[in-house]
Parts: C-alpha cells; sequence; structure tokens
C-alpha cells in the first residue's frame, strides 16, 4: 500500500512541447524542442527510399547530425534503406516500400520493426519531365494499384494492407530545387535541373571549371537550377552524389548537398549543424510559400515540392502559414474551422493598412496582444533575426460579417541599410494564426532597403 503511495505522487512525464508555430522571437536560437525523455519505445523511426544519391545524401546527413541526436524530443530515428535492384523510379521505390513494410511489420527485432501506428515510411522521388507518367501513382486507391500490379503482379494483398502507410516527398522539376529554398524564396520554373551536353555537365556557375567543361556555355543559373546554386554562392560547389559512395571519403567535403549547408567556419559538430538547421526551417517556410503562389496540383505544378512534410517531421518545425500577396485579400482558415476571415495589407510610406473581414459566426477580438506584429530575416551568413514591433491597437470585437481597418507598423527601421536574405512581415493573430509577407517582390538572394 506505501509503495502505490509513493507511485500515486510521482509527477507525470512532461509532454514534448510543438515547435510547430514560427513564434516570433527576439532571440531565434531553440533548432529542436528540448524537452523530457519520452515513454513507452521512446522513439519514432523514419524509413527513406531516395531516387538518388544526393538526396540520400541530404537526409542520411539529418539523420547523423549530433543536433536531432541530442535535441530531437520524442527521439527520432532516420534509415535511408538501399534502393530496389530493379530501378530508382517512383515506381519501383513504392514497390519497394511496400516490401519493406510486409518485412518489418512482421520482424520481432525491436530494431528493424515497423510499427504502422507510430513509425512513417516515405519515397522521395522527381518529376524528370513524366508528370503523366507518374501521376496515377499519387492516387491510394485504383490507378496506383493497377501501375504497380503491372510491374509487379504478387503486390496485390500488399497493396491492399500497406498502401496507405506510405507518404510520397516530390519534386518538380527536381529536388534542387528543395535545396535552394533553404536560402531563398524562388518561385523561378528552371528548364533544367543541370545543363549537360552528352551526359557532361556545363559546370555551370563555378568558379574554377574544368576543360572538358569550359568549352560548354556557362548559363550562371539563367537555366539551370545547380548552375544557380553555384552562381549566387549559396552552394559554391554543390555536386551531385554522396560521399559514402564516393572515392571521396571526406565527410567534411562541403561539395556535397547536406555538407554543404552547415558552417564550416564554426568548430563542433552543433556548432557547424546549427546554420544546416535554420536553412531546413527556411526551406519548410519557403515550400509553403511555393505552393500558395505557383500552386498544389502534384505532379502537374512545376516547380513544386513538399518536401517540408517529410524535413517538417524528422526536426519537428511543420508550422501552417498563410502567405499573402500585398494589395490583395487572403481567405484564412474555413468556416469548418474555428476561425475564417479574409485580410488585406496595403503600405505607404508611413504606414501599413491591415484590413480584416471576419467571416466566422464566432467573434474575432482584437488588440495589442492578440494581434502580434514582426519582421525577421537571414543575415548574410543566413542565420536567423527577429525582432516584434510595437502596435497600439485599441480592443476591437469583430463579429460576422464586419470589417475593420488598423494601423501597423512599417519594418523599415529594422532593415535599414541592412543586408539580408528572406526578409518577411509576419502577423500572428490569437495563439497560432501565421499571416505572411514577404518583403521581397523580385527572387534576388540579397536586398538592401
Amino acid at each position: 500500500m506505501a509503495k502505490n503511495k509513493r507511485e500515486s505522487k510521482k509527477k507525470p512525464l512532461q509532454e514534448a512541447k510543438s515547435t510547430n508555430e514560427p513564434h516570433l522571437k527576439s532571440t531565434p536560437d531553440v533548432l529542436i524542442t528540448r524537452t523530457e525523455k519520452s515513454t513507452n519505445r521512446n522513439f519514432q523511426k523514419i524509413f527513406i527510399f531516395c531516387e538518388g544519391e544526393t538526396e540520400e545524401n541530404y537526409f542520411k546527413g539529418i539523420g547523423d547530425s549530433e543536433t536531432l541526436k541530442k535535441f530531437r524530443r520524442p527521439p527520432i530515428k532516420v534509415t535511408v534503406l538501399q534502393r530496389p535492384k530493379s530501378g530508382n523510379e517512383g515506381i519501383y521505390l513504392l514497390l519497394g516500400a511496400l516490401n519493406e513494410l510486409n518485412i518489418r511489420t512482421q520482424s520481432h527485432k525491436v530494431e528493424d520493426k515497423f510499427e504502422p501506428e507510430l513509425d512513417k515510411i516515405w519515397v522521395v522521388f522527381d518529376a524528370d519531365e513524366k508528370e503523366a507518367e507518374i501521376a496515377p501513382l499519387f492516387d491510394a486507391t485504383k490507378e496506383a494499384r493497377e501501375e504497380l500490379l503491372a510491374k509487379d503482379a504478387n503486390c496485390a494483398k500488399v497493396f491492399d494492407k500497406f498502401y496507405r502507410h506510405i507518404n510520397i516527398a516530390f519534386s518538380n522539376r527536381a529536388f534542387e530545387h528543395w535545396v535552394l529554398l533553404h536560402f531563398e524564396r524562388n518561385c523561378t520554373l528552371f528548364p533544367k535541373t543541370e545543363c549537360k551536353t552528352k551526359k557532361q555537365p556545363h559546370g555551370c556557375g563555378k568558379l574554377h571549371r574544368d576543360t572538358d567543361e569550359s568549352q560548354y556555355t556557362d548559363c550562371k543559373g539563367s537555366t539551370c537550377t545547380v548552375g544557380y546554386l553555384r552562381h549566387t554562392k549559396y552552394h559554391p560547389n554543390y555536386k551531385k552524389g554522396d560521399w559514402r559512395k564516393s572515392n571521396n571519403k571526406d565527410q567534411k567535403d562541403t561539395s556535397y548537398c547536406y555538407e554543404g549547408l552547415t558552417d564550416s567556419s564554426r568548430l563542433g559538430d552543433l556548432a557547424q549543424e546549427k546554420l544546416a538547421f535554420q536553412k531546413m526551417r527556411n526551406a519548410i517556410e519557403n515550400a509553403q510559400y511555393l505552393r500558395q503562389m505557383v500552386g498544389d496540383k502534384r505532379p502537374y505544378t512545376n516547380p513544386y515540392t513538399d518536401i517540408n512534410h517529410l524535413v517538417g517531421t524528422i526536426i519537428d518545425y511543420q508550422p501552417i502559414i498563410y502567405w499573402a500577396k500585398w494589395n490583395e485579400w487572403k481567405t484564412v482558415g474555413d468556416k469548418d474551422k474555428s476561425h475564417h476571415f479574409c485580410v488585406r495589407l496595403t503600405q505607404s510610406s508611413s504606414e501599413i493598412k491591415f484590413t480584416i473581414e471576419q467571416k466566422h459566426t464566432k467573434s474575432l477580438l482584437l488588440n495589442k496582444n492578440t494581434v502580434q506584429v514582426g519582421v525577421f530575416y537571414n543575415d548574410a551568413h543566413f542565420y536567423r533575426y527577429c525582432k516584434i514591433l510595437p502596435t497600439n491597437i485599441v480592443v476591437k470585437l469583430l463579429r460576422e460579417n464586419e470589417t475593420i481597418t488598423l494601423s501597423l507598423p512599417l519594418p523599415f527601421d529594422v532593415l535599414l541599410n541592412t543586408v539580408y536574405h528572406n526578409p518577411t512581415y509576419c502577423l500572428r493573430i490569437g495563439d497560432n494564426i501565421n499571416i505572411w509577407l514577404s518583403l521581397s517582390d523580385n527572387k534576388d538572394s540579397t536586398d538592401t532597403i
């Protein structure tokens, strides 16, 4: 009895705090939530099939990082699986995922077993100009089943049991557009991933091209995504592949995808990785911007990427952001949610006008506490800086179909004479409604006000 009383007084373990909301804080150093240890099987497993070695390099880099191991709570284990021998195209990756699920759900080994209610399996692939061909794969019912059965007639039972557990992380035209979003918001439709002639890369954007490359025209990023990454010096020596599978065994070689995201000027894994994780947060935010500005009909929308869902799951950062345009109405939420209203922001030389029209039957309380305004940007090295701007909003209860216009502060005093990347004006209404506007009207990487 005494033992039971002592156990009843024990404090319950705290749940991991979510980092899904991009809070406006002046010290944005927290990259992954620090919390108490979790219970049960104290980690989630993420299994990933990748189309190419570049993607493998990226996800292995994240999975092996000290930052993820030390600070991710609940813990998570990322395993990049060997591609099927049948091929690396999307359809073969999906068949490989089905086979992997069939084996791992029956495994008795803790390190191998897949728990459908806890673990995730993802396949990562690109369009590669085959949108119409791969479109059926995104249908989790009849069309996908027929496509997969055409390749493997024995997968019928496995499909019916496991296909709904497979997640697809997709890009059009290529994975490199996701890499680009680590550095800037970019909606450019690049005609090529990398300029080549008879499989010979042109070396676009390189500071020093070798003899074989220099015989071709350097597009300097006007035609290919890889050339743009190099020419802008975002990833100056970018090359495809993975050092683990090449003759170069130097894991610090920053020409590879993941290693080029880290801060090579800092010593120690955590110090170097901090920048990579901030860039991942940039990419997660910028991918939402891309889909809201260009469209989200996969696999046909180009450019497109939804890799943010996979990376956001791994690093526990999955914000919901409503990206608005200046002088245009933006619908936020819908009638079936706890919020539903329309907003419009206009800018003059002296102030920003914020107009909001309530559409929900539930009234909306507006005051200086429920409407927060701020600005953030990345510095020349892509570290983030944030500043909350003061407001003087008089208390207003906005009822259904009512409209009000508020005056908000300008961001220029924060950004004046500052070189920055991704300048953003942020509004938070209530606890979790994020409305963001880009302060950069073009795709240039560096702007100065």
